[in-house]
């Protein structure tokens, strides 16, 4: 999980959300969930999967309360994008298909936008 989905996920739990992370720690490692445990006094669900395997994240579904999904998965090095595109049109196209079926099929409607103008407000405060 990359800073993005670190002040996501701190944001939620400020605001009293459960959290569940689905991660398959790519571009990060584990440590980063004890991090956020130690900051919000409380463990986030987190499942070591990624979103490609349509059985798991089925599961993930069918086992938990999802009211709404942000989706920060994808890939977004242009340059590697250029050289590899079939491995960008995987992960950021077919594997958003995979988690907007499973949200469909479990009735979740909701993804929330107005955390990016409070991530937007936070950036520039912070950035100084």
């Amino acid at each position: 999980m990359d800073l993005l989905g670190v002040i996501v996920v701190l944001n939620y739990k400020k605001n009293g959300y459960n959290v569940i992370i689905v991660d398959n720690l790519i571009n990060s490692d584990k440590d980063v969930m004890i991090n956020i445990e130690k900051i919000t006094n409380t463990k986030p669900k987190f499942y070591n999967n990624n979103i490609s395997d349509e059985n798991n994240m089925d599961i993930i579904f069918k086992n938990n309360k999802i009211n709404a999904v942000i989706h920060l998965a994808g890939f977004k090095s242009v340059g590697e994008s250029k050289i590899d595109p079939l491995k960008y049109y995987e992960n950021n196209v077919s594997n958003l298909i995979i988690l907007l079926k499973c949200m469909k099929k479990y009735s979740v409607n909701n993804s929330d936008s107005d955390f990016y103008y409070n991530y937007m407000k936070f950036v520039k405060v912070y950035s100084k």
